[in-house]
C-alpha cells in the first residue's frame, strides 16, 4: 500500500511537470546585417502570438512557450548556421525564421532536418526552397517568388483586358467621336452578334 502511494505520487508530480513545462523555440532572423531594420518588428510580433498562447493557458495543458533569439545575418550563411546550431544546443523545439532566402535554406538543410527541428520562415521567397528535401520540417508563410510572378502577370493581363473593354466602349458610346463607319452600321442595325465579335476581337488581339 505504501508503495503504491509513493508511485501515485510520482505520477502526479511527473504530470504536474509537464504540465507547465517549457516549450523552448528559435527566433532566428537578421538582427545584424541589410535587414536590421525590419527583424525586431519580426521578433516582437512572434514572441507577442507565443505570450497569447502562453498566458492563455490552454497550451497543451498549460505549457507555456519562451523563446530564444539567434541572429542570421541574412547573409552569411555560415555564421547562420551556428547560430542555428546554437539554438540547437539550448533544446528548442521549432524555429521561427530565417529570413532571407540563403541563410534559410542553409539553416533549412544543415541544421532543422537533420535534427528534426520544425522551422518555419516568415519571408524566405526563393522557389529553390519549394524543392528542398525538408522530410516534411520546413514551412514559410510568404509565397515562393515563382508564384509571385505567375500573380503579377495574371494583373497585368487583367489590366490590358480593362483598356481594351474600355477601349471598346469608347467606340460604341462616344457621340462627339463617332465610331468607325463598319461599326456604326452595326450599331444601327443592331447587330449584337457581330457587335461582340467585334468587341472580342479587340479585347484579345495583339496591337
Amino acid at each position: 500500500m505504501k508503495k503504491l502511494f509513493i508511485a501515485a505520487i510520482m505520477s502526479l508530480s511527473l504530470l504536474a511537470t509537464s504540465a507547465f513545462a517549457e516549450i523552448k523555440v528559435g527566433i532566428i532572423l537578421g538582427f545584424t546585417g541589410p535587414i536590421e531594420s525590419l527583424t525586431p518588428s519580426m521578433a516582437a510580433s512572434a514572441e507577442l502570438a507565443f505570450d497569447e498562447a502562453s498566458d492563455s493557458g490552454a497550451l497543451l495543458g498549460g505549457e507555456t512557450i519562451t523563446p530564444i533569439r539567434a541572429d542570421s545575418t541574412c547573409v552569411d550563411s555560415a555564421a547562420a548556421t551556428t547560430a542555428a546550431e546554437g539554438l540547437i544546443a539550448q533544446g528548442i523545439a521549432a524555429i521561427m525564421g530565417a529570413d532571407c532566402s540563403g541563410v534559410t535554406g542553409a539553416i533549412a538543410s544543415n541544421v532543422a532536418v537533420p535534427n528534426g527541428v520544425v522551422m518555419i520562415s516568415p519571408s524566405a521567397t526563393s522557389p529553390g526552397l519549394t524543392t528542398l528535401d525538408d522530410k516534411g520540417l520546413f514551412f514559410r508563410t510568404a509565397p515562393s517568388d515563382a508564384r509571385g510572378g505567375q500573380i503579377l502577370r495574371s494583373e497585368e493581363h487583367t489590366s490590358e483586358l480593362q483598356s481594351r473593354t474600355n477601349l471598346v466602349c469608347r467606340l460604341l458610346l462616344d457621340k462627339k467621336n463617332p465610331p468607325p463607319p463598319l461599326l456604326t452600321h452595326l450599331n444601327t442595325t443592331h447587330n449584337k452578334y457581330s457587335i461582340r465579335a467585334i468587341y472580342f476581337s479587340i479585347l484579345f488581339s495583339k496591337y
